[in-house]
């Protein structure tokens, strides 16, 4: 229960930082397009505020925040296990992909916003 409420905490945080709009070039859906390691294709969807929704391959829907810092974008997602997942995108230069490092390979993963 504590744990729980130390993590809502968490990501209540996290969203209080966020800004209220998301940039034109973010808002929008993300597709996994190349990811070393193997994980399924999987989608992410940023909406107004600081709303982001994980999207698995086969239509499951995780809630999280996101906030734009100067190092990134940090993500939070709290799984249903009650554990949270925190991640931190890099654009490209020219804002056409989003880059995430693995924590345990070190390899990059490649999200690519999707025309839809």
């Amino acid at each position: 229960m504590h744990r729980r409420f130390v993590l809502g905490l968490s990501l209540a945080w996290l969203a209080g930082k966020a800004g209220a709009a998301t940039p034109g070039w973010l808002k929008g859906r993300w597709e996994l397009m190349h990811d070393p390691d193997g994980s399924p294709k999987d989608f992410l969807e940023f909406g107004d505020g600081n709303e982001v929704l994980s999207i698995s391959e086969r239509g499951r829907v995780t809630s999280g925040v996101f906030a734009i810092r100067d190092e990134g974008i940090q993500l939070s997602f709290l799984l249903p296990n009650g554990k949270t997942v925190r991640m931190l995108m890099l654009p490209s230069a020219n804002q056409r992909q989003l880059r995430v490092k693995s924590n345990s390979t070190g390899n990059v993963a490649v999200y690519e916003k999707t025309k839809r």
